[in-house]
């Protein structure tokens, strides 16, 4: 046998060591399974694999965190000395800016190029673009489903820190309201009913008493956007529960006029 080359214990076929993943305390400095082999392994018993390093996981996260960390610093290490790799996809060496950031990778980079990653995406959303829009919306209405779990389940957290952000430097919250209140000034004609207006807000208050939910005056359009500036007039204005407010943001949702005077959503 050749000192280069070694014999799968899965295949039993001899092959050069570039095949086999390196390994401290293995012979000749590499696993006992080749690549090949053991990329099929995971795929035949994947459940057990993911479901055997989730427990571990859990089990000591600070140990698992604690080594991910160190991998991590070694791999940054090792980035200095070196400003290009090669990728596994298309077989080119370029320089580590091309490769995405990846906390356990070599040299704390991804082992495909981004252009690689980028065709394949690509690749995939034309071979099937149903399934891949319906996969992103699946995916989009996941994270908001944790963030808004995550927002509730730290409410109280979140109000402190907020707070305390506030009065340790209150500069850009004033500039904020005052950049808001030229806005307002603004976008207010001369012949705006201010009565009306004042009812409207007013209404709002009353809304937050009666209910316990906190309500927001709403402007339909919106006084800064870039499709459209609507106007501070007692016709623009919308009373909506806070969540709808915030989750509304700075949207213009285009909208027609019926017969009788009243909006509705265009398509």
């Amino acid at each position: 046998m050749v000192e280069n080359q070694k014999v799968c214990l899965k295949c039993k076929v001899e092959k050069p060591l570039t095949a086999f993943s390196p390994a401290k305390n293995g012979r000749l400095g590499v696993k006992s399974y080749c690549k090949a082999c053991r990329k099929l392994m995971y795929q035949e018993n994947r459940d057990q694999v993911l479901a055997g390093m989730k427990a571990a996981r859990q089990k000591d996260p600070e140990l698992f965190q604690q080594k991910r960390l160190s991998r991590y610093q070694k791999n940054i290490e090792l980035a200095r000395e070196v400003t290009s790799k090669v990728c596994k996809k298309c077989g080119l060496e370029k320089p580590l800016t091309d490769f995405h950031l990846c906390l356990t990778g070599k040299y704390g980079k991804r082992s495909r190029c981004a252009d690689c990653i980028n065709d394949q995406i690509k690749q995939g959303y034309h071979d099937d673009v149903e399934r891949s829009r319906q996969k992103a919306k699946e995916t989009h209405q996941r994270h908001l489903t944790g963030r808004r779990k995550w927002y509730y389940s730290n409410h109280e957290q979140r109000k402190a820190a907020c707070k305390a952000r506030y009065y340790r430097d209150k500069t850009p919250y004033l500039l904020r309201s005052a950049s808001r209140r030229k806005a307002i000034q603004r976008a207010t004609p001369s012949w705006a009913n201010v009565e009306a207006i004042k009812a409207i807000y007013a209404e709002a208050v009353e809304k937050t008493l009666q209910t316990g939910v906190l309500h927001h005056v709403d402007h339909i359009d919106p006084l800064t956007s870039d499709r459209v500036c609507g106007l501070h007039v007692h016709n623009n204005l919308q009373i909506l529960p806070a969540a709808e407010n915030f989750a509304k943001h700075n949207r213009f949702i285009p909208y027609g006029i019926d017969a009788n005077g009243n909006p509705y959503t265009l398509n």
